[in-house]
């Protein structure tokens, strides 16, 4: 009885862990590479494409990031750690969105504007 006890808990426990999507470990540099290394084997070109664009528009939202800055770079780790390939990408767009956003508010008073400078020269 123990022994199917036993047995019954491993195949539990493997199959939650198999049906769970892949996450980022951001606790290290290390750990980092090999979780998206890991989560980019599981992809098809196209979908591996638009996961690493993802992750250069999440850190380009952040104007401090420096190559060479250990810190920087530490901290970018754990901005992704515990993220799935869909929060990545969902995050990517939700930044993406904003920015659209942003820039039709300025290209609307640009226009308005150039209407305004237009009447007063005529």
């Amino acid at each position: 009885m123990k022994l199917q006890t036993i047995a019954f808990l491993l195949f539990i426990t493997i199959f939650i862990s198999c049906g769970s999507p892949a996450t980022i470990d951001g606790t290290s540099k290390e750990k980092y590479d090999q979780s998206l290394s890991n989560m980019l084997n599981g992809l098809d070109e196209t979908q591996r494409n638009e996961l690493t664009s993802s992750i250069l528009v999440i850190a380009s939202t952040n104007k401090n990031i420096s190559i060479s800055d250990d810190l920087v770079r530490a901290s970018l780790y754990r901005a992704f750690d515990g993220m799935t390939k869909d929060d990545i990408i969902n995050k990517a767009n939700e930044i993406k969105a904003e920015a659209d956003k942003k820039n039709k508010s300025i290209e609307d008073a640009t226009n308005k504007l150039m209407d305004a400078v237009n009447k007063i020269s005529k």
